[in-house]
């Protein structure tokens, strides 16, 4: 199995996968993504500033089109939706190439298809409970998890939420959920209502928000298993303390 770390601009991505070809694939792909993504703001600038859903076009590229969809779909800006974007479209070409194992973490943004049981961690800051969990996936089995935090990183958001994980069939679509949940949990007693609502669209499987030591989930799809990696932020790509 090869690891390999992938940084073309702002796209800092794990690649594991079982060949140093496929490791070049996802690169390439990742960079036509970012060039097209590039053009198409430099021609619409409105599709990178916007907080609001925008509408695309048929002849738009592929990955604008992906986007648009999941901003309409969360109710968020199509930027929302970048990172899961471009891990989604680079697993779909290595496993059309023939990769057998295939886990893409962007900065925080997982869509992966693994030839083996794997489990993934969750990180919510220094401390927190819900960095206790890892979520188990089967051998595969292709799912998108993705996190949003209103208190880590330096993406932009409306909420109070440590952490916001949804687990779902395509990465763009888990990017801008996770996002939408973390913008709206901003005290204890929204997780539960939020939570509810958000695994009830079509292709979430399991979401996962905490809020001042209190967590919650919903959802049916995927199990937990308990983690205690003192070195876990240390493994988390783009954390910095």
């Amino acid at each position: 199995m090869i690891s390999c770390e992938i940084v073309i601009g702002s796209t800092r991505a794990l690649v594991i996968t079982d060949n140093h070809e496929y490791v070049e694939i996802c690169r390439e792909e990742i960079i036509k993504q970012r060039n097209d993504l590039t053009e198409h703001i430099r021609k619409n600038p409105v599709f990178f500033y916007s907080l609001e859903s925008v509408d695309c076009k048929r002849k738009d590229p592929e990955i604008v089109r992906m986007m648009s969809r999941a901003s309409y779909f969360a109710g968020v800006g199509p930027m929302a939706s970048v990172a899961g974007a471009i891990s989604q479209l680079a697993l779909e070409r290595m496993t059309e190439a023939g990769s057998s194992h295939v886990v893409i973490n962007n900065g925080g943004d997982i869509c992966m298809k693994p030839g083996k049981n794997v489990t993934v961690g969750l990180f919510a800051g220094e401390g927190k409970r819900q960095n206790d969990l890892c979520v188990r996936v089967p051998k595969n089995r292709a799912v998108s998890i993705c996190s949003s935090s209103s208190k880590m990183g330096h993406s932009l958001s409306f909420g109070n939420c440590d952490l916001a994980t949804v687990i779902g069939k395509r990465g763009e679509i888990c990017d801008a959920m996770a996002t939408a949940v973390a913008n709206r949990i901003k005290t204890e007693d929204d997780i539960e209502p939020e939570l509810n609502a958000s695994v009830k669209r079509k292709g979430i499987y399991k979401v996962i928000a905490s809020i001042n030591g209190k967590m919650g989930f919903a959802g049916k799809s995927f199990d937990f298993a308990i983690c205690k990696d003192a070195e876990l932020a240390k493994k988390i790509v783009g954390y910095a303390k």
